[in-house]
């Protein structure tokens, strides 16, 4: 999917969504949420991020990912991994082109050319703008919000980098979005505060394989409890409670 964006001005969004009205999508038995992220016609200084929201809706009830990046030109990609015609490398220029197995802060963070940096130890490499959500994080993240009081129909943030997500990721929920229900998937880019204040006149994105990864036998749990008690010789009482979790 590419996804071009011209004028996108300091603080703004633009997105695009995928609604699944006759059949919500039921994400609990799975244990991430993983797609690969290109971007080009930018520069690593800008601070754009990419973000992906999934819930019943686009702007009241969902969680949300949001992540720094990085640029990676594709204009002239078979000349330096190939040789004009063919890729000697495919690898190497995917990695670039994806920005994964990437040097901290990016390949070529001065947007000169898709060279990539001769001074990153192979073990410091990342994959910078793939997404990857732990699930159980966004249940988490609820858990967190409602234990501080904080209110449900103000965002709230999580203050970490979550487990397996590229640096400076962030989880964001508003509402009562569940994973055991989502009926639209939101995919976009931010231009962040601190960043390029200019317009930037044209930015591309490419989003590649959203996919759902580690099929979890656990899940989660649900079932009820009844009791009844009688109150001296005052009354009968009755109770049904009962539970779910993603």
């Amino acid at each position: 999917l590419v996804f071009r964006i011209e004028d996108l001005g300091e603080t703004q969004a633009r997105a695009l969504y995928k609604p699944f009205t006759t059949r919500r999508q039921d994400l609990t038995k799975y244990s991430n949420l993983r797609m690969y992220v290109h971007g080009e016609g930018f520069q690593a200084r800008d601070s754009l991020r990419v973000f992906l929201r999934l819930g019943s809706d686009e702007t009241e009830n969902y969680y949300e990912i949001e992540q720094p990046l990085y640029p990676a030109e594709s204009e002239g990609i078979i000349d330096v991994f190939g040789n004009g015609e063919e890729f000697i490398d495919p690898t190497a220029a995917a990695d670039y082109l994806w920005q994964t197995r990437a040097c901290p802060g990016g390949d070529d963070p001065d947007g000169d050319g898709p060279m990539t940096l001769e001074n990153c130890d192979e073990s410091a490499r990342l994959d910078l703008n793939s997404i990857n959500i732990l699930l159980s994080e966004l249940n988490q993240l609820k858990v967190t919000r409602d234990l501080q009081g904080a209110s449900v129909s103000e965002r709230f943030t999580g203050t970490s980098t979550p487990e397996g997500a590229a640096p400076g990721a962030r989880l964001s929920i508003i509402g009562t979005p569940s994973i055991q229900s989502v009926s639209t998937i939101v995919l976009g880019v931010r231009n962040a505060d601190g960043g390029q204040v200019t317009p930037l006149e044209s930015v591309e994105l490419w989003f590649n394989e959203l996919r759902v990864t580690g099929y979890d036998e656990e899940g989660g749990s649900s079932g009820f409890v009844t009791a009844q008690a009688r109150l001296a010789d005052v009354a009968n009482a009755n109770a049904r409670i009962s539970f779910s979790q993603d």
